[in-house]
């Protein structure tokens, strides 16, 4: 089989190829870098915060 074939075979039977789960698995990593720094950035600012109010964390 041709990769061509190969590649409709796989579209149309569902299977992914390789490089698709590759890409997949690094976007997923990329957001969930995304996902920390942003949490990080959210508890920076909130400490921030806090401390210039005079609250406490309860």
């Amino acid at each position: 089989m041709a990769i061509l074939q190969l590649d409709e075979y796989f579209t149309l039977t569902g299977i992914s190829l390789i490089s698709d789960l590759i890409e997949a698995q690094g976007r997923l990593q990329q957001t969930e870098d995304q996902l920390t720094e942003a949490k990080t950035g959210y508890f920076i600012k909130r400490t921030i915060y806090m401390q210039v109010t005079g609250r406490q964390y309860k």
